[in-house]
C-alpha cells in the first residue's frame, strides 16, 4: 500500500517531501493498520483500489483508455462483494470525466460487474440456494432505509467530529481547484465510499471510533488529497508573498508542525487509551476479544464429543478453534436468523443499540429448534429470550469461561466437567 501511495501522489507532484508525507500519513494511520493487522480484508481492498486509481489517473493525464482498472476492481469483489461500490463509482466518474470514451467505460465496467458479481452470485445460488449474501440480508432487511441511513449518517458525523471536521473538509475545499482535473478522482471515490457507509448504516464497531472498514479502504486516497492540499497552500503562500529562502524554510517547518498536529487528530479514537494502542504500547482493539474467543473454542473442545453442536456469538474464532459444528446466534451464517426482524431501540440519528450484524437473533429457532449441546456464548441483549430455555441448560465455568451445557446432551464428556456453577 505504501508503495502505491508513493506512486499515486507522484502523478500529481514531483516534490519528494510531499510524496513522503503522504506515505508517512498512511503508514501511521491507525484504523487502516488496525483492520489490516486483525486480518480483515480492508488492507487488500485498499491496495486494489490504489492500483486501479494509478492506472485511471495515468490514463486521464495521458488521454488514454485501459480496461485494467475495471478488471482489478472486479477481482476485488472476490475479496469482498461490496468492492462493487468503487467499481460502480469509477464507472460513473469516468463517464463524466472521459466522455469521449464513455462507451468503452460503460462496456468494461458493466462487463466486469456481470462477470465477477454475476458469476459469484450464480455460484452462491447453486451452492447455497441464495442469490443475495446472507450478511447483506442480515444488515439491510428488517429496518427502513431512512432509519438505517440516518444511523449511518450519525456514525459518519461522529467520525468527522473526532477526526476534526476542519481537517476533514480541507481537501474537499482545495483539491477541486488544482489545475489537474484528475486529482478530483481521489475525492470522488472517497465520496462514493462514504455514501455507501452511510447507506448501510455504518459498521458494527463504530463505538471504537476512527474510520470504519468501509471508509478505511479509501483513506489512503483521502490522505493523498490532504497532502496535495498542503502543497497547494504552501505553493500559494510562497508565490503570493514572494518568500525568500529563510521564509520558505520557516513555512516548511510550519507545514511539518501542522502535519504532526493533523496526524494526531486523524488517529483519535473513542477509547481512553487510544494513543497507547496507536503506538502499539497496548494491543490493538479487539485482540483481547479474539484471544478470548479462541480460548473459548479450546475450552469447548476439551469437554465435547466430535458430534457436539455448539451455539456461538463470535462465529469465527470459536468455531474454528473448537473444530465443531456451530450455530451462529446472530445470523451472519444463518439465513433464517438473517431474514428475521431487528431488535433495536434506535431512532432517527440516535444510535441506541444499533450495531449492523448484531441486532438479529431468534432463540426459539436457534436454541428451541436446533437444540445445541453447548451454549459457548450468549448475546448480552437477549437475556429475556434465553430465559424460557434456562432450565434446559446448566452453567459451568470451563477454563474460566461461563459455558452452558444441555442437561440431556449425549455429546458431552461429562466426566471432564467441573462442578456446576451455583450463585
Amino acid at each position: 500500500n505504501l508503495f502505491t501511495v508513493r506512486k499515486l501522489i507522484s502523478l500529481f507532484t514531483d516534490k519528494p517531501f510531499f510524496q513522503l508525507l503522504a506515505v508517512f500519513f498512511t503508514a501511521f494511520y491507525f484504523p487502516l493498520n488496525n483492520w489490516a493487522l486483525l486480518g480483515m480484508e480492508v488492507g487488500l481492498i485498499a491496495l486494489l483500489i490504489n492500483l486501479a486509481l494509478i492506472v485511471v489517473i495515468s490514463n486521464l493525464q495521458t488521454d488514454r483508455f485501459s480496461n485494467t482498472p475495471y478488471l482489478i476492481l472486479g477481482a476485488a469483489t472476490l475479496v469482498r462483494v461490496d468492492a462493487a461500490v468503487p467499481l460502480g463509482a469509477l464507472m460513473l466518474i469516468m463517464l463524466f470525466l472521459d466522455r469521449d470514451r464513455a462507451k468503452q467505460h460503460l462496456q468494461w465496467s458493466l462487463g466486469s460487474i456481470a462477470i465477477f458479481i454475476g458469476g459469484q452470485s450464480l455460484l452462491r445460488f447453486l451452492y447455497y440456494g441464495a442469490w443475495i449474501p446472507t450478511t447483506a440480508v442480515l444488515k439491510l432487511s428488517g429496518i427502513s432505509t431512512i432509519l438505517r441511513g440516518s444511523l449511518g449518517l450519525r456514525s459518519f458525523y461522529d467520525f468527522v467530529v473526532l477526526f476534526n471536521w476542519v481537517l476533514f473538509f480541507l481537501p474537499f475545499v482545495i483539491v477541486p481547484f488544482r489545475k489537474e482535473k484528475s486529482s478530483r478522482v481521489l475525492l470522488m471515490v472517497v465520496f462514493f465510499q462514504i455514501a455507501y457507509s452511510i447507506y448501510v448504516g455504518g459498521d458494527s464497531w463504530e463505538h471504537i471510533g476512527g474510520a470504519n472498514r468501509f471508509i478505511a479502504t479509501v483513506m489512503p486516497l483521502f490522505l493523498i488529497a490532504f497532502v496535495l492540499s498542503l502543497e497547494t497552500l504552501f505553493e500559494t503562500i510562497k508565490t503570493q508573498f514572494n518568500l525568500k529562502a529563510l521564509a520558505q524554510f520557516s513555512l516548511g517547518l510550519g507545514v511539518i508542525g501542522f502535519s504532526i498536529f493533523s496526524l494526531v487528530n486523524f488517529n483519535d479514537i473513542k477509547l481512553a487509551d487510544g494513543l497507547q494502542r496507536w503506538t502499539f504500547q497496548k494491543k490493538l482493539p479487539f485482540v483481547e476479544g479474539e484471544e478470548r474467543a479462541a480460548q473459548i473454542g479450546f475450552a469447548v473442545r476439551s469437554v465435547a464429543e466430535d458430534d457436539a453442536l455448539v451455539a456461538v456469538v463470535t462465529a469465527g474464532s470459536t468455531p474454528y478453534y473448537s473444530d465443531l459444528e456451530s450455530i451462529d446466534l446472530l445470523g451472519k451464517n444463518d439465513p433464517i436468523v438473517a431474514a428475521g426482524p431487528m431488535h433495536i431501540n434506535s431512532s432517527l440519528f440516535h444510535i441506541g443499540n444499533f450495531r449492523p450484524g448484531h441486532n438479529k437473533w431468534d432463540y426459539d429457532y436457534s436454541i428451541g429448534q436446533l437444540q445445541p449441546d453447548i451454549l459457548a456464548q450468549t448475546w448480552e441483549e437477549a437475556e429475556a429470550d434465553f430465559a424460557p430455555y434456562a432450565d434446559l441448560y446448566t452453567l459451568y465455568y470451563i477454563n474460566g469461561f461461563p459455558i452452558y451445557i444441555r442437561n440431556d446432551s449425549g455429546a458431552i464428556r461429562w466426566e471432564l466437567l467441573p462442578e456446576p456453577y451455583s450463585k
